[in-house]
């Protein structure tokens, strides 16, 4: 799949999405519902502090990746939550091309009419970083890091299932 978008694409993709915004605030303003539209700021907001958080991790690419595979993998709703503070800048193309990898596999699983729900959780705050990766209904294989740098392991074997991507420490 590894069909990156251009620039021009990303805007189309971000333009198309944030008029979907407007239109939702619009049509619960024409219905009096300030107390919807009150949530959907607040969800704009949430979303918007962790793409602040996703840059200060200071990996672009792995940044990148997550913010625009929605519109990439179409059948797979992302969230993302973002709890880190330091990012692992050495590890960012392989974490952005295990990733693809992963998600392409998902996809290769999936049925037509199936669509799945992915949270992606960046920790760093008060231990190394790392990447969590929750899938519901799905368990695919681990795809092999490019370059044996990083861990990556199933934490549990029951639904949700949750796929820790570490970097390898030494020692």
């Amino acid at each position: 799949m590894d069909d990156k978008l251009t620039v021009a694409e990303a805007l189309k993709h971000a333009r198309h999405d944030f008029l979907n915004k407007l239109q939702l605030i619009k049509m619960h303003a024409d219905l009096g519902k300030t107390d919807r539209i009150s949530g959907l700021i607040r969800d704009f907001a949430d979303m918007a502090q962790v793409q602040n958080c996703l840059a200060r991790l200071e990996m672009p690419e792995t940044e990148e990746w997550l913010l625009t595979a929605g519109w990439r993998f179409q059948d797979i709703e992302f969230r993302l939550e973002c709890a880190g503070k330091e990012g692992a800048p050495p590890h960012d193309a392989v974490i952005r091309d295990s990733l693809e990898k992963l998600f392409v596999s998902v996809c290769e699983e999936m049925d037509g009419g199936t669509e799945a729900v992915c949270t992606l959780r960046m920790c760093g705050d008060k231990e190394p970083f790392c990447l969590e990766i929750t899938l519901d209904g799905i368990t695919p294989a681990v795809p092999d890091a490019p370059d044996g740098n990083l861990e990556m392991k199933w934490m549990q074997s029951a639904a949700p299932a949750v796929l820790r991507i570490t970097p390898k420490t030494e020692g």
